[in-house]
């Protein structure tokens, strides 16, 4: 029993020589095991192998300051004639202030078949990222099978603070990931490991003497810190139902806690979300901005306070707001808001629309407050310590008859109580500066369903079925729809194309119609009329469902090592009433079922109804709850493979009767 566990160690040790020197690899220098790799064992699939990534971080005095060096040195073997992304790197550099992150020593090459194709610093194209940040890129050239991309470079910053995250986890498998910082003993960071996955290096020595301040003899001791991962699985990034992921890629978040100077005096960057509350009540661009209840009052139809009835009111209120700004497509920070800037302008960023609704209910004596989130792709906010960088996007809060809203008048189609898709992100801090903020949980309001109602015949005399389909869309499905709608222009004619690029495979559209009496904030409620080219013959096979939901299986990997996330309930449904002609009859038909998936988590329901020329089938897919830990994918998979696959392949068997 001894004897497997013996050879696995040498097997490790040995590895762990070869990642050894893969880290410790001379820029531009090969080996000729790395030459000669045509697959990568662990993932045969692999168009490309990460073969190491490291980085080491040091403090060094600069010019003037001290300055953060981080050396990065990556090598990547590329497997496969397929595009990847590593043949075009991003780096992304930090400025505030006329102060800025730069690059030294960067070097680039393209290794294949003996040759090397340098890529000179000049080829670096620089562009701005967002308002913070600036996009370095630069492309490799000869990328095809065989070849190995290599580049380093120093990222020299002066922001002391930000030690960046490290990524252990790419688009491709990775051997071997390290990262190593030296940091004085006066600066304190928080570290947290993201991701499902387990460092392999995880140490943390203390270095004597390894950083002097400027005519100081003493030199002050380091933290330092080791962390790798080997045999890193790719990460599938932008898959269906998926949060940011910021949230399960393997990497290092840094978080700075506290600095102490050389004589002892210590700076505390760990703040409570008391003193956030007291800094943000006091601060003339946040708090100061939420009590305005005076300019709003003398500046609005006074009819917005003259409602008795608090929903009523605090619904017209919200329509308002709506009506007068348009959204200027920013999401805007908080500390930035000019609400009055904003009203003058009938223009703003979701920070000063919101702000400005806030303060208007609050004229109304309903009480509302700042609720701070973080929208689905920009990760989860931490709730351990106040990390304001986390948040990216403000919505209103109030509470009315005992019962929440939150309220986003950003969005002219946003039905009142309901928020984005984007902010439906699990939850967000309430700044309320009367009382402590708290954390509220984002429950999305459920009726978000789908039906596709069809009504089908055979006419005798076309000698084909025509029929009239009822498309009906609740909820966020209903918004959706809407919007699709209004990106139409609501023309009919674009609409008509619309749905025959949907289903023109199935049936031609004869004539549509927008059903307004049906249809509301929340609903949207479409008819058309269609005709077939299936003729009655002896025999027809047929597929009742026109449509489909879903062309395949929305989760197709095999492993899912992240959550499944919907944002909201959803349900589909096909209800489906065929009539025949005398002389014909039905005689098979999908069968009557019904499948849960888990406990309450969600259903499938066939329902199949034949009496005489007449047949009503029913199909009907649920899912209660939005959230799907991962321990729950396999089931959800194996759901939805059965669920597709009785979507797609079910028939309906029609014959001439017996005797005609």
């Amino acid at each position: 029993m001894k004897q497997p566990q013996v050879l696995l160690l040498v097997s490790t040790l040995f590895f762990s020589g070869i990642l050894c020197s893969f880290a410790q690899s001379e820029f531009g220098v090969y080996s000729a095991e790395e030459k000669n790799m045509t697959v990568y064992e662990k993932d045969t699939t692999a168009a490309a192998v990460c073969l190491f990534a490291t980085s080491d971080l040091k403090f060094e005095l600069g010019d003037k300051w001290v300055v953060l060096k981080k050396k990065v040195h990556i090598r990547v073997k590329v497997l496969k004639n397929e595009d990847i992304k590593q043949s075009t790197p991003e780096i992304f550099l930090y400025h505030s202030d006329g102060t800025s992150q730069k690059i030294e020593d960067f070097q680039a090459v393209t290794y294949i078949n003996g040759q090397k194709q340098y890529v000179a610093p000049s080829e670096m194209f620089e562009s701005d990222y967002t308002e913070r940040w600036k996009q370095v890129k630069f492309t490799f050239t000869k990328v095809q099978k065989g070849a190995i991309l290599e580049y380093e470079y120093t990222l020299v910053s002066p922001f002391l603070r930000n030690l960046k995250d490290w990524a252990f986890q790419t688009d491709i498998p990775v051997i071997f990931s390290q990262y190593r910082a030296l940091i004085p003993a006066n600066y304190t960071f928080n570290k947290a490991l993201v991701g499902s996955l387990p460092l392999d290096i995880n140490e943390a020595k203390v270095k004597k003497r390894c950083f002097y301040f400027p005519n100081e003899s003493e030199g002050a001791d380091c933290e330092d810190l080791t962390f790798a991962m080997k045999d890193v699985p790719a990460f599938e990034f932008d898959q269906e139902y998926m949060l940011s992921d910021r949230n399960y890629v393997a990497r290092l978040n840094f978080e700075i806690s506290k600095y102490t100077n050389r004589y002892g005096e210590v700076t505390d960057y760990t703040t409570s979300w008391k003193s956030v509350d007291k800094k943000f009540k006091n601060d003339k661009d946040i708090g100061g901005q939420l009590t305005k209840k005076g300019f709003f009052e003398s500046n609005v139809p006074e009819s917005l306070f003259q409602e008795a009835n608090t929903m009523t009111k605090a619904k017209n209120i919200f329509k308002f707001v709506k009506e007068h700004y348009t959204w200027n497509e920013e999401n805007g920070r908080y500390g930035k808001a000019r609400v009055r800037q904003a009203f003058n302008n009938r223009k703003g960023t979701a920070a000063e629309i919101n702000m400005s609704l806030i303060n208007l209910l609050n004229a109304a004596d309903i009480k509302a407050n700042m609720m701070l989130l973080s929208t689905r792709g920009s990760g989860l906010a931490k709730k351990i310590y106040p990390v304001m960088d986390d948040f990216n996007y403000l919505v209103a809060y109030t509470e009315i008859d005992g019962k929440t809203y939150l309220l986003d008048a950003t969005d002219k189609m946003m039905p009142f109580g309901r928020v984005p898709y984007k902010c439906l992100n699990h939850y967000g801090r309430v700044m309320d500066f009367k009382e402590d903020s708290f954390w509220e949980n984002i429950t999305p309001k459920e009726g978000n369903k789908i039906i596709f109602r069809t009504n089908l015949q055979y006419d005798t005399d076309l000698d084909a079925f025509t029929g009239t389909v009822d498309q009906i869309c609740m909820g966020y499905d209903g918004i959706g729809r809407r919007k699709q709608l209004k990106e139409l222009d609501n023309d009919t004619d674009k609409v008509l194309d619309d749905l025959d690029a949907a289903y023109g495979d199935y049936f031609e559209i004869e004539e549509y119609n927008f059903v307004e009496a049906k249809s509301s904030e929340e609903r949207t409620w479409e008819n058309f009329s269609f005709e077939t080219d299936l003729s009655l013959d002896d025999t027809l096979i047929l597929n009742p469902f026109v449509g489909d939901f879903f062309d395949s299986n929305p989760f197709h990997l095999e492993e899912r090592t992240f959550p499944v996330d919907l944002g909201h309930s959803r349900s589909w449904k096909f209800d489906v009433n065929l009539t025949l002609p005398e002389g014909y009859e039905i005689q098979q038909f999908p069968e009557n079922q019904e499948v849960q998936l888990g406990q309450g988590l969600g259903y499938l329901k066939i329902v199949s109804i034949t009496q005489g020329q007449r047949a009503k089938i029913t199909y009907e897919l649920t899912l209660k709850q939005s959230f799907f830990p991962t321990n729950t994918y396999q089931p959800l998979r194996e759901f939805f493979a059965y669920a597709v696959d009785k979507h797609n392949n079910a028939t309906i068997t029609i014959r001439k009767s017996e005797g005609i």
